[in-house]
């Protein structure tokens, strides 16, 4: 994972600092270069623009359907509209987020209880499954990959 942090204030700035402690290799944007040099120091990959950080056009194809091609969203930002819609917009796309995560955990927890038949009460499921690789393959693609 090559997290992105804007804003280098204490609490991202200690969040910066774990994630490159368990093997991440972050990117980090400020206005005050101090900020940006002190986590520099310590591995983090400086930005010196908004651009820098984001994933830019080759990072996936196009979305089929838009008919606005000058914008900045294929540069992975945009500007949604006035006060609170980015907000909004941001919001909306952690619940879907969630509601992922949510969908995961859910199927994971079916897996992991699929031996169940292996027990005197109940016959049904008796699958011996290998969670860490179904999660892997999931990771590494799949249909729910091809939606998310």
């Amino acid at each position: 994972m090559q997290p992105g942090m804007i804003e280098l204030g204490r609490m991202s700035s200690n969040m910066v600092c774990r994630l490159m402690n368990a093997s991440h290799e972050c990117r980090v944007h400020e206005l005050h270069a101090e900020a940006i040099k002190n986590l520099q120091e310590k591995g983090a990959i400086g930005a010196s623009s908004l651009q820098d950080l984001a994933p830019g056009v080759d990072a996936a194809p196009p979305t089929s359907g838009r008919k606005n091609r000058d914008g900045t969203a294929e540069q992975g930002y945009l500007h949604c509209g006035p006060t609170g819609a980015g907000h909004f917009v941001k919001m909306v796309h952690k619940d879907i987020g969630y509601g992922l995560m949510a969908a995961y955990a859910e199927g994971l927890n079916i897996l992991c209880n699929a031996g169940a038949g292996k027990r005197a009460r109940d016959t049904y499921y008796q699958y011996e499954l290998d969670l860490p690789e179904i999660a892997e393959v999931w990771r590494r693609g799949s249909v729910i990959g091809l939606v998310a």
